[in-house]
Order: structure tokens, then sequence, then C-alpha cells
């Protein structure tokens, strides 16, 4: 099963990223998001651990990319791969939990810069070993 692609040729405001879980799409999802802001392949030199909450699915795959731009607009770090990711559901509330590798983004080149993830065009879906998630992002 492929990672993430763009599903229209040429246009990259939007993208899937699959999973057998809602972890493992959520963990493809950050790929498909910096394939968008490098095309070079990001050396594993740094680990960022972090975590988010939110009451909904779609609200925390929001908080969990935004978290991810954030890196890259206050630490200048750019994530390679997605080395452990969890999701769990206590109550009404959802929690995610991460640790990504990658580097300085000095002496990478960029491809796009990626303002914030849109609502537009986002969805998740989920059956018994597939998980589909389409994310919009503004440039």
């Amino acid at each position: 099963m492929k990672k993430f692609e763009f599903p229209e040729p040429g246009v990259d405001d939007k993208f899937l990223a699959y999973g057998e879980t809602l972890a493992e799409a959520f963990g493809n999802c950050a790929l498909g998001l910096f394939a968008i802001i490098s095309k070079d392949r990001v050396a594993l030199k740094k680990t960022k651990n972090f975590s988010v909450r939110a009451g909904n699915k779609e609200k925390l795959l929001y908080e969990f990319l935004e978290k991810l731009l954030s890196l890259v607009d206050t630490e200048n770090f750019l994530v390679g791969i997605v080395k452990k990711i969890s999701i769990t559901q206590k109550e009404d509330l959802y929690f995610l939990q991460v640790e990504v590798e990658g580097d300085s983004a000095e002496g990478y080149e960029w491809y796009m810069r990626v303002r914030r993830i849109t609502s537009k065009h986002c969805f998740i879906k989920e059956s018994l070993h597939l998980c589909i998630i389409q994310v919009g992002v503004e440039m």
C-alpha cells in the first residue's frame, strides 16, 4: 500500500494518505505534508516528541499537522520519518503521541511553503483494515 499520493497531477493543495490503522494514516499525512515542503530526502539527525489532543478525529488531525508546521516555522525542523505514533480515546477526547525524526531545514531545497492546513477537501474514511485521509493545505 502506498503511504500517500497527490490525486491530481501537478496540484499540491491536497493529498491522500493511507494506513491500515488511523494512527498509521496520520503518520503518513505527516510524510505527505513534508513531501510538499521539500522534495529532498531528509536526514534523520534529530528526534522530536510531542502530543496533541482534540474532541474529534478531524480536529486531532488538524492539531497534529499544525504542530508539525509550527516545528518548521519555530525550530526550522523538517520531518523525515514518523518513528512512533499512537492515538487513544478517553471519554470524549482523542490523544495523539508521536516521535518524529528529521533534520534542520538548512541545506534542503524548499519546494513549497505551506501556510496552514485547511478544512477544504479534508475527510477521514475508516473501514476494517484501511483508513484514507484527505488533507487540504494552503500555500
